[in-house]
Parts: structure tokens; sequence; C-alpha cells
């Protein structure tokens, strides 16, 4: 966890290179080898609480609300991706998510969505049509 509030504080300082975590992964060596002791000090529901703090930033609710309205069943396997996560932990909540996705994948493939085109009118540039209409088409 302590890598997600890593991550979150470099998104919020608008870091784009890998050199933050260098920095970040020294630092973190320095505090423990000098703060070690100090760090020991304080209980266990404060250094708990540190955690979600950075990782409520990595939450994007704008770009879930979009998945949502764009494409609904992706941003279902998202949620379900997050509550199987937090509920049964990151390995078995990414193979809920994964089993998911293959669940969707398939559903799609059983579905394809076919359209049928033909040179209509007088531009003669290709139009979806109705099946019915191909129908009569071909009887001409």
């Amino acid at each position: 966890m302590a890598s997600d509030s890593r991550s979150a504080t470099a998104r919020s300082a608008g870091v784009t290179s890998q050199v933050f975590q260098l920095l970040c992964a020294v630092l973190i060596v320095v505090a423990l080898l000098a703060g070690g002791v100090l760090i020991a000090w304080l209980p266990i529901p404060v250094l708990a609480a540190i955690a979600p703090v950075g990782a409520v930033k990595l939450l994007d609710v704008t770009g879930l609300w979009r998945l949502w309205r764009g494409w609904r069943s992706e941003a279902v396997i998202a949620l379900l991706t997050a509550v199987g996560v937090a509920v049964l932990g990151v390995l078995w909540g990414l193979v809920v998510a994964v089993a998911f996705a293959l669940a969707e994948l398939i559903g799609r493939a059983a579905r394809p969505q076919d359209a049928v085109r033909a040179i209509t009118g007088p531009d003669q540039s290709p139009q979806e049509i109705d099946p019915q209409r191909v129908a009569s088409i071909r009887r001409r």
C-alpha cells in the first residue's frame, strides 16, 4: 500500500519521471534506519490511517462516470474489480476481474453487431440499410 500512496503523491505533485520513486525509496530507507525507533512508538491505528488517506486520491470518480456513460458493462467490471479487491484481496480480486472480463468478451463474441451495407441513392456511397430492405433489393 505504500507504493500507492507514493503514486498518489507523485500524481498530485505532477511528477512524470521514475526518479521520484527512487528518491522516495532512498528516503524511506533513511527514515527507517534513522527514525525506526521513533516510528515504533506510533500507535498501529495511526500507521494504518496513512495508506487510506493516500489511496483516496487514487480514485478517479470522473473517469468512472465517463466510463459508465460510454461503456456501462466495462464500468460494472471496474466496480466489481474494486469490490473484489477490497473484499477478497488483490490477487483474488484480480482473478474475479479477469473472470468477469472474459465473460463479457465471450458474451460480445456470441452476439456480434452485424450491419448490412449497400450502395444506394444517387451519390453511390455505401450506407447501412435495414435487413428487410436487403430482401427487396435482391428481388429486383
